[in-house]
């Protein structure tokens, strides 16, 4: 594989500058991984970066309103998590995968929500 290709364009998908290492937001190492773990999908890796993203702006920032500035870290949040969703949905086509919403029983017998996967293949899904 090569990962300086796809790295350029994992950090395209994400808003960056491929050359300058000061807009990354997530290290090359931690990118590599991902791109391994789907045998080098750079629209699954893009999705997992920017849910990871998401997340982190969920958690740091808050929703601010002072005087004539205001910043909505929830906002941003949906906004990276829906885009990630294409980047899944994409992942998801190149790869032939169909998923779907289950339930699946523990050792104890409660109920867990399994991982929501949605069903792709010609359906609009935003």
């Amino acid at each position: 594989m090569d990962y300086a290709t796809e790295l350029r364009l994992i950090r395209a998908n994400l808003g960056e500058n491929p050359a300058d290492e000061s807009t990354h937001l997530i290290d090359d190492d931690t990118l590599k991984i991902w791109l391994d773990e789907r045998d080098g999908s750079s629209n699954w890796a893009t999705h997992k970066a920017l849910l990871t993203i998401a997340m982190s702006e969920a958690l740091l920032s808050k929703k601010i309103t002072t005087q004539d500035l205001s910043t909505d870290g929830p906002a941003v949040a949906a906004s990276l998590m829906k885009l990630a969703d294409y980047y899944k949905a994409q992942a998801d086509t190149e790869a032939g995968e169909t998923y779907f919403a289950a339930y699946v029983a523990d050792e104890v017998g409660r109920r867990r929500e399994a991982e929501e996967r949605r069903v792709y293949g010609g359906i609009e899904w935003f």
